[in-house]
């Protein structure tokens, strides 16, 4: 529920990159990040859009004192040239190399006839909420026990659609 600093990092990215991008507000709090390489082509001309979407899960910051034993469980860290921890892989890492994708693909010039959207969304951790939680009180296909794909649904329920989907 604290993913829009996330999120505007993410578009912030994107729009020095040169991608069409915003952040899309679920709350004070909490955020998607949308960018967007437009196609050339409408639907009617073979132009199929494309959705590569990730979460941005944020656990919270580590307490201070932690246990190393804490930190490999919900961190991110490195060994050498490379990044290890549950920090990439739920679920930046996927947002990442979406990202990247995105960035060649415009820096290579390639002009593709759909329109590639790269979603970052917030709150895809099946956080247990209770009846009188803002999250249950806001959209009541979201249910009222759970957070799991919120994110997600905002997205579609305000029009960011595709043709096809791809889900890191």
């Amino acid at each position: 529920g604290h993913e829009r600093p996330v999120a505007e990092a993410v578009v912030e990215w994107f729009q020095i990159a040169g991608i069409d991008a915003r952040v899309q507000l679920i709350s004070d709090e909490s955020a998607n990040a949308i960018g967007v390489l437009l196609g050339t082509g409408d639907r009617a001309g073979g132009g199929r859009s494309l959705i590569l979407n990730a979460h941005m899960d944020t656990e919270g910051g580590l307490p201070a004192g932690g246990s190393k034993e804490n930190l490999r469980l919900r961190a991110t860290w490195e060994e050498g040239d490379m990044l290890i921890g549950k920090g990439l892989v739920n679920d930046k890492a996927q947002l990442c190399a979406q990202m990247i994708a995105a960035r060649a693909i415009k820096n290579a010039g390639i002009k593709l006839k759909g329109d590639l959207i790269v979603t970052g969304v917030a709150q895809e951790t099946g956080s247990p909420v209770d009846e009188a939680s803002p999250w249950s009180l806001r959209d009541p296909m979201a249910g009222p026990h759970t957070r799991e794909g919120y994110g997600t649904r905002w997205l579609i329920d305000r029009g960011v659609v595709a043709d096809y989907a791809l889900v890191g």
